[in-house]
């Protein structure tokens, strides 16, 4: 199974990950360095074995599970 982060607006696939964890890692980086909303206009999505992706958060959401634990400054 791979992971992708999709530009929301663009339709276009940002890049692949081999886990969700390291997906949401640059998700959660580009928050912290970028602001939040600017993480915003992604979709996260999985793909098995040559199946269409399909959707696991995207957006606020998103942003929010990734930042998940992280404490507020």
């Amino acid at each position: 199974m791979i992971f992708e982060l999709w530009d929301i607006e663009t339709g276009n696939v940002v890049t692949t990950y081999p886990t969700e964890e390291a997906a949401l890692a640059v998700v959660r980086q580009t928050a912290l360095l970028h602001g939040r909303a600017y993480a915003t206009s992604w979709a996260l999505g999985s793909e098995a074995d040559g199946d269409e992706s399909s959707d696991v958060l995207e957006g606020a959401a998103l942003v929010e599970r990734a930042l998940q634990g992280i404490s507020a400054s």
